[in-house]
């Protein structure tokens, strides 16, 4: 039923099969990569918006957990006849798989901030857009870090 693991090394790793694999291990990484700059884009900006207003986190982050808890395999049909089966379907694919470990991490890591850090900054009257960029996107870069490495999985 199945040939000895020397005979399986050596076809596998022939010049001519070796030639027929690195143009699609090429293919494979330029999706993944894609997807997961996709997810990484999305992810930030989806987390930046439900932490900046509570109505925005009530009405978005259920949709989060939906596309988590979906298994992607059941929704790869449903993608391939939307966009056919090339380059787009399979980066749609990649980035369902990613883009709730970003999200959740990201709007954890926006959510950790010190009261009394937050509170500087209102004391002082600092702009929504200065507190995000001086004290929420600095304080959250550990987790957006953990996020990417989860999602790059």
């Amino acid at each position: 039923l199945m040939p000895p693991p020397h005979v399986i090394i050596q076809k596998g790793f022939t010049s001519t099969t070796l030639a027929e694999l690195l143009p699609a291990l090429g293919q494979t990484a330029l999706v993944a990569g894609t997807g997961l700059a996709l997810s990484i884009v999305i992810g930030i900006g989806w987390a930046i918006a439900m932490a900046q207003a509570g109505w925005v986190r009530r009405s978005l982050y259920p949709y989060a957990v939906v596309l988590q808890c979906i298994p992607v395999l059941a929704l790869v049909p449903l993608i391939g006849f939307w966009f056919g089966y090339d380059f787009s379907a399979r980066a749609i694919a990649c980035v369902m798989v990613a883009l709730f470990p970003m999200v959740s991490n990201t709007l954890f890591g926006l959510q950790s901030v010190q009261p009394n850090h937050r509170e500087m900054f209102r004391i002082q009257k600092a702009s929504r857009a200065t507190t995000l960029l001086k004290l929420e996107l600095p304080t959250a870069l550990p987790a957006i870090l953990a996020g990417m490495r989860i999602s790059a999985g």
